[in-house]
């Protein structure tokens, strides 16, 4: 039984708020740098990917590859100082600076950590406005936020282990597919 059928006076409205309106900014030069530069927008604890985020620049570390993981937002977990250079914190961001600070930082494409399924995600909205392909795992609406791949890339939801890290590095050596579903976007858009 629905929820209206045993509290019929109760009027019950789901609105997500509106992304707002950003700029397209992608630029194609920053995949094809020396470092593969991958950001991270919002706030991340646990449930969020923050212990996500952390074992993958640990697997970045030890494997020498230059990729760096920028936040742009806040992570609720402990960072290692020898982690330094895989892995930045921006601090906060809002609507009137974000395409700023990613622009600066050259970001190649964006990864959305969350280990729990979303009914929806305002990030993932201000992420495909500028143009940048998503890396999320495969559940709930993250999934249908790249059109099932279209826009980003589904990875299987095994948080402690390799397959992130493993989709990562085959990135970094073939980065055709991140101009693919960049392209894929912009056409959208």
């Amino acid at each position: 039984s629905s929820i209206s059928n045993v509290y019929p006076e109760v009027s019950i409205a789901v609105e997500h708020p509106k992304a707002p309106t950003l700029p397209c900014i992608y630029d194609a030069s920053n995949v094809t740098g020396p470092t593969l530069v991958i950001g991270i927008m919002g706030r991340l604890w646990k449930i969020k990917g923050a212990d996500v985020l952390v074992r993958l620049a640990e697997q970045i570390s030890v494997a020498r590859l230059p990729i760096r993981l920028v936040i742009f937002g806040a992570i609720e977990a402990r960072i290692s100082p020898r982690l330094k250079d895989v892995l930045s914190v921006m601090g906060t961001y809002d609507e009137h600076t974000i395409a700023r600070q990613v622009e600066s930082e050259r970001v190649a494409f964006f990864l959305f950590p969350s280990i729990v399924p979303e009914t929806y995600s305002l990030v993932c909205d201000e992420i495909i406005q500028m143009g940048f392909p998503i890396m999320m795992f495969d559940l709930g609406a993250q999934r249908e936020r790249i059109r099932e791949g279209r826009y980003g890339w589904l990875v299987g939801l095994d948080p402690s282990g390799p397959a992130l890290f493993e989709h990562i590095a085959a990135l970094y050596h073939d980065r055709r597919e991140i101009l693919g579903k960049a392209a894929a976007i912009r056409q959208a858009l």
